[in-house]
């Protein structure tokens, strides 16, 4: 039974990815508003 040990582990990476992918995105479309021409 590896794979029911091996679920929290995908399911806390899934969260972290997409936080991290959502952070990144928000913070990408703020600092071009604020680059303009960069």
């Amino acid at each position: 039974m590896e794979i029911v040990k091996l679920l929290p582990a995908i399911f806390i990476m899934l969260i972290f990815t997409g936080l991290y992918f959502f952070v990144g995105v928000k913070f990408i479309k703020k600092w071009r508003k604020k680059g303009g021409n960069h």
